[in-house]
């Protein structure tokens, strides 16, 4: 019997290497740790298969001797490497662990070849394209990226029993009826535009049904299926036409963890029940949990959300919710109006309370604008400054705003500018929106 999931969290725990916590990884970031696994015994093997644009080494490490052939790629695209740390993790525990019987049943059973960073070059400038400006997932078909055409010759090259096509997703994306962003999205490719269900994707979903009915209760939901429109310029797509069983794997976030740790562990539970599961060829091809998995909803979610504003107009009052997207220490409006099936990593509920534009401090003399001070005059109503500003000594945890407001949210949106505003219920200032940041006030 394979580890339970109890015990694979412990063997994580133990295993998991340190200083690749981050939300983005570059080249260097995991060169070390992927030397330190070939000491003290070479359980692994390294090769170098490709070159990027630029020159750098893409490398494959494989592991185990057994018959069955699987393959793991992450890092297509470069911006995205949750799964990058967690492929290091799988090594950690399968190159330390070789007295584990359950660990040694997979090395008889699978080989695994490893490539952890198929983009080094996007990985290096954190964005998404390779160097040459080719989104590489886009790039099965016309195979003009070096990266696109190392990756396809391994599929072609070693016709795998199972691949694992592993990437993120922006942290935008929910669980379809509910509030909940999605920390995994998970997608068997299609590999013609019918849809066919081949032998091979049948396969693919039988063991991914064998993994999702006891990932969801473990996780308390949080896992969707992503959408699954056929794109022959894909390489899961690819490999799914030519036979080869793929599943493609989308880390989300989860609420506190900008830096996708729970989705790292995910992946490296995944991983792992997936590898017992092809050793032993022990999954269920009758239970339906992939096919009723909810949909991956994208723009589901909000860095922000305000609900039930109260606005004002000499002729009207309506009420609406506020969504805001967070771009460095700044917070804008993406949409307005009834946002009730939106869900926010931040949420406050305004409960009714009117939307103020707020009064402009008329800067005369020195101030020292301590927190206490600043939260003093967002009481009063005032939350711009006018005047000589240049006498503000500013000591608070807030930026200094100038300039006129606008009496209604949509003025900020349709500008592009961060909102500032003040919320007010029953004669209180109840909350205060500083260039989007939120204060709320006791």
């Amino acid at each position: 019997m394979f580890p339970d999931h109890q015990y694979l969290y412990e063997m994580y725990q133990a295993d998991k290497i340190e200083n690749i916590d981050k939300i983005h990884l570059k080249p260097v970031d995991i060169e070390e740790p992927l030397n330190h696994l070939f000491t003290p015994l070479p359980a692994l093997e390294a090769e170098v298969i490709g070159y990027s644009y630029l020159g750098q080494a893409i490398r494959k490490f494989v592991w185990g001797d057994g018959p069955l052939c699987v393959l793991c790629w992450s890092q297509m695209h470069g911006d995205e490497s949750t799964a990058t740390a967690a492929i290091i993790d799988v090594l950690n525990t399968l190159c330390s662990r070789y007295d584990d019987k359950s660990i040694l049943a997979l090395k008889e059973t699978l080989t695994i070849h490893f490539v952890p960073m198929i983009n080094p070059d996007g990985a290096m400038k954190i964005q998404r394209e390779n160097a040459q400006g080719i989104d590489i997932n886009r790039d099965a078909r016309a195979l003009q990226s070096p990266e696109g055409k190392t990756l396809k010759g391994l599929i072609d090259i070693l016709k795998p029993s199972l691949c694992f096509n592993l990437h993120d997703q922006n942290r935008y994306y929910r669980i379809a009826n509910s509030q909940q962003p999605t920390t995994l999205a998970f997608l068997v490719p299609e590999g013609d535009e019918a849809g066919t269900l081949t032998e091979n994707r049948l396969y693919a979903i039988s063991l991914l049904d064998s993994v999702i009915g006891d990932l969801q209760e473990f996780m308390n939901g949080g896992i969707a299926k992503y959408s699954d429109t056929y794109s022959p310029r894909a390489f899961g797509d690819y490999a799914s036409s030519v036979g080869v069983p793929c599943i493609l794997i989308e880390s989300g976030e989860y609420i506190t963890d900008p830096n996708r740790q729970q989705a790292r562990w995910l992946n490296y539970l995944v991983l792992m029940k997936m590898f017992h599961l092809l050793a032993t060829n022990s999954q269920e091809r009758s239970a339906p949990h992939y096919k009723n998995l909810p949909d991956n909803i994208e723009n589901g979610m909000s860095d922000l959300l305000i609900r039930n504003v109260t606005v004002h107009r000499t002729d009207i009052d309506y009420m609406l919710d506020m969504s805001l997207r967070i771009e460095g220490n700044k917070g804008y409006i993406y949409e307005l109006g009834d946002l009730q099936q939106q869900g926010g990593f931040e949420q406050f509920d305004a409960n009714g309370a009117m939307y103020l534009t707020g009064m402009t401090f008329e800067v005369t003399q020195p101030l020292d604008l301590t927190d206490a001070a600043y939260i003093n005059l967002l009481k009063q109503g005032y939350c711009r400054f006018g005047g000589d500003i240049s006498q503000i000594n500013n000591l608070s945890s807030w930026p200094i705003v100038k300039g006129l407001g606008f009496n209604e949210p949509a003025k900020f949106w349709s500008e592009g500018l961060p909102p500032t505003c003040l919320f007010k219920q029953d004669d209180y200032i109840v909350a205060v929106l500083l260039k989007g940041n939120l204060i709320v006030l006791d």
